[in-house]
């Protein structure tokens, strides 16, 4: 079995890599870097053990299509290239047009040499937008799954919980079911990349897969994203360096967190046991507050600070909660998290202190 992973060198594609690798698969990875910018770090230990292709830009359709004429031998593709913190163009261009090039590349290749791999399209939890205000509670396949959220207004400072009005409760978790209602120019390239592979499953046939991962943490997850980024503080507290602050937009915002390591596990059994065509959520189902992600940090560090809340960092697009129903992947590939979250936390702040 050869297996593709287009963003390889990236925080999901380097563990999905490690993973595939300790399944028996051949692993094969592009990039749009050249050699010499290859982030080499994520790859330590299993550089030797995969095929590596550099400069092959998704977003160019020539050269997507130049590179499955001359690579066509791929059991299973795994595109999880795509750029986040960067202009809308060039989100859309990297994440859209590349999924579109990349998808008709495969297209042409399956006409031609007769292979047809499946594909697996990671989205994200950020795609269903703000989830509808409505009046109940639910339970999932791991017991009660997420929390239940009171009526709060964006970019307002929450009022302390017991002022608060319980009439109304965010509906949480989020099924698959959930209209996609994407809010920032991420989520709604993730959701274009969603459509699109639904397109070309109903439309050619084509073997895909659409994986809706919700918020992932662990060693090497960049610092762009929050928990990684309080990890990373936390690290620097730890060898006196900065103000002995921690700066937040609100420390009640809500996300629902699987291990990397947890994901790339889900990855490859969405590739393996999944019905193609169809959407999956992947997700621990259990919501976890910037104050529990602190929390949790803090008891495995020694450094010293206060929680600012600073309310310049909100956005009038801020989600208030995000936490999904795994229920369908669950019964079609038995799949639950088995890092925990204190473990995930741990590991990652661990390895911030091997980088600083």
């Amino acid at each position: 079995m050869k297996a593709l992973i287009t963003g390889i060198t990236g925080f999901l594609g380097s563990h999905l890599a490690e993973h595939l690798l300790s399944q028996g698969v051949e692993v094969e990875g592009i990039t749009r870097y050249p050699r010499k910018m290859v982030i080499p770090c994520n790859l330590q230990g299993i550089r030797d053990k995969i095929t590596m292709h550099e400069e092959v830009y998704i977003s160019s359709s020539d050269r997507t299509q130049l590179f499955l004429q001359e690579h066509s031998d791929y059991d299973y593709i795994f595109h999880l290239e795509s750029v986040r913190f960067l202009s809308p163009a060039w989100i859309h261009n990297t994440n859209v047009i590349g999924t579109a090039n990349l998808l008709e590349a495969v297209h042409n290749m399956e006409r031609k040499s007769g292979q047809h791999p499946v594909i697996v399209i990671p989205g994200c939890g950020e795609m269903y937008g703000i989830p509808p205000l409505v009046y109940e509670r639910y339970d999932g396949p791991f017991g009660f799954m997420g929390q239940v959220y009171p009526e709060l207004q964006l970019g307002v400072n929450p009022s302390p919980r017991r002022n608060r009005k319980p009439n109304k409760i965010l509906k949480l978790p989020i099924t698959e079911d959930f209209p996609l209602n994407p809010v920032s120019s991420y989520a709604v390239s993730k959701a274009a990349q969603d459509m699109l592979g639904f397109q070309y499953h109903k439309e050619y046939g084509m073997k895909i897969v659409r994986a809706r991962l919700f918020d992932i943490a662990g060693p090497r997850c960049h610092q762009s994203l929050l928990p990684s980024g309080i990890a990373k503080q936390m690290t620097e507290l730890e060898k006196g360096r900065n103000e002995p602050e921690i700066k937040v937009a609100s420390p009640e915002y809500a996300r629902d967190y699987t291990d990397v390591r947890d994901a790339a596990r889900a990855l490859w059994l969405a590739a393996t046991k999944c019905k193609y065509g169809e959407a999956y959520n992947i997700c621990s189902g259990r919501g976890r507050t910037v104050q529990q992600v602190i929390d949790i940090l803090r008891m495995q560090s020694t450094a010293q600070f206060e929680i600012v809340q600073d309310r310049t960092m909100m956005h009038p697009n801020d989600i208030i909660a995000l936490v999904g129903d795994c229920t369908k992947f669950y019964k079609r590939t038995g799949w639950k998290p088995e890092i925990g979250f204190a473990q995930s936390m741990g590991d990652m702040l661990e390895w911030w202190r091997g980088k600083i």
